[in-house]
């Protein structure tokens, strides 16, 4: 939400697009580098079908170790 805030008030209140100045476009794109290569999700709801979805796998496949089960588990918390 405060990323958004920011784009919008630096693009509505102080009339800064990221095509019309090449600064904030080289700032906001290596700070958006950056974030992603940090591990810094990008798309939240991609991240949360994937935990589901291993946790689905976890609960169907029988033939997995019990004590691995149960630390993935515990991971995924």
């Amino acid at each position: 939400m405060l990323r958004h805030a920011v784009t919008d008030t630096a693009s509505g209140v102080l009339g800064i697009s990221m095509w019309g100045n090449w600064p904030y476009l080289a700032g906001s794109s290596v700070w958006n580098f950056v974030r992603a290569r940090h591990g810094d999700a990008n798309n939240r709801e991609a991240r949360l079908r994937a935990y589901s979805g291993v946790r689905q796998w976890l609960a169907l496949d029988s033939s997995l170790d019990a004590d691995l089960r149960v630390e993935l588990q515990n991971d995924l918390r």
